[in-house]
């Protein structure tokens, strides 16, 4: 079994600034050479993008202000290393806890 590729994401988060999962970002990103990540709230407002491998979200509103706790909804679209012709496209909620 080829085990070089694997997308871990986290299913809550708590961006309290303790420096424990104060950032909501996949877990592990192996075998993957780029992303697209996007996180949107419940009536479908982009929250956060970005394309870039170690970027993650901090529970802010594009202008800098601190979201509610609730679930907002995550896509993350993957190329793999070994195949770079073709995007996985992953998707879930995460729980931000204040």
């Amino acid at each position: 079994v080829d085990c070089s590729y694997g997308v871990e994401m986290p299913n809550v988060f708590t961006p309290n600034g303790d420096g424990s999962t104060d950032l909501f970002r996949p877990v592990t990103l192996q075998g993957v050479s780029s992303i697209s990540f996007r996180i949107y709230n419940r009536w479908g407002q982009e929250l956060f993008q970005t394309n870039q491998l170690e970027a993650g979200w901090d529970g802010r509103t594009p202008s800098g202000r601190p979201v509610p706790a609730g679930t907002y909804f995550w896509v993350l679209e993957t190329t793999a290393i070994k195949a770079p012709d073709s995007t996985t496209t992953n998707h879930g909620t995460v729980t931000l806890l204040r």
